[in-house]
């Protein structure tokens, strides 16, 4: 029974595609060196981006600008010093107590607390006549960049001030903090006879070489008003050579 025969030229016809097969899945390589250095990625970096995350979150809500604004247009309102001093310590409320900082003085700790420098308030700032709140506020200040610039070596350094209204007392930073953690109401106020008028919060006394060198500086010149003495590294190692300060 004859057939019908099929076109040898003609193409064969292409399979076709089931409607329900999935595109081709993208293939994960696991020797991505991203996906390596996320896996490696230490819990306190996760940590830290999710603090900058919050900190980001505050910052950008409207509710933190505004008291911000506020606060600044209080400030510049305000003609008495008092009233700016204390618009001051609010900001500095508001941000300071937030802020770690980490720093290469500071390598062996992982996070360091930032202790605000202007933490004389309340019943504790009465005590002091507002020219050596201002003197105490500076000093710490100092303390705190001579550290960022690492610039002391140790405890043994010391910076004073000689106190405008008492000629015969100094403000001195007491024996066993480092720089970093010095504020207002922790230095020391002493007189040129090493008797400690006021010991600050921390109670912890002076450096008797280090207020000896201070004392003979203000006694002998009365024109100084501040003494900065520190052990650089870079003096020390510069210093140690018997030829280090020969004149060529």
């Amino acid at each position: 029974m004859p057939g019908k025969q099929k076109n040898s030229h003609e193409k064969p016809s292409s399979p076709v595609s089931s409607p329900c097969k999935s595109p081709e899945r993208q293939q994960f390589n696991v020797d991505d060196p991203d996906y390596i250095r996320d896996l490696q990625r230490p819990a306190e970096d996760l940590n830290e981006m999710e603090r900058r995350k919050r900190v980001r979150q505050i910052l950008e809500s409207k509710a933190f600008r505004e008291e911000l604004e506020q606060l600044i247009q209080t400030e510049r309102n305000q003609e008495n010093s008092e009233d700016r001093l204390k618009t001051l310590e609010r900001l500095s409320e508001l941000i300071l107590p937030q802020t770690y900082l980490k720093h290469p003085s500071l390598y062996t700790l992982k996070s360091q607390f930032v202790l605000p420098i202007a933490d004389l308030r309340g019943s504790e700032a009465t005590k002091y006549s507002k020219q050596e709140r201002i003197l105490r506020n500076k000093l710490a200040c100092l303390y705190r960049l001579i550290d960022l610039f690492q610039w002391n070596e140790g405890i043994y350094n010391h910076i004073s001030v000689r106190l405008a209204n008492e000629t015969d007392a100094m403000l001195i930073n007491p024996l066993g903090l480092f720089y970093h953690e010095i504020t207002a109401s922790s230095l020391v106020k002493i007189n040129m006879t090493g008797r400690i008028v006021d010991p600050g919060t921390t109670g912890l006394g002076v450096n008797e070489a280090g207020y000896v060198l201070h004392s003979a500086i203000y006694q002998a010149r009365p024109d100084i008003r501040c003494v900065i003495h520190l052990h650089t590294p870079a003096c020390a190692a510069s210093g140690g050579g018997d030829d280090a300060f020969n004149a060529h």
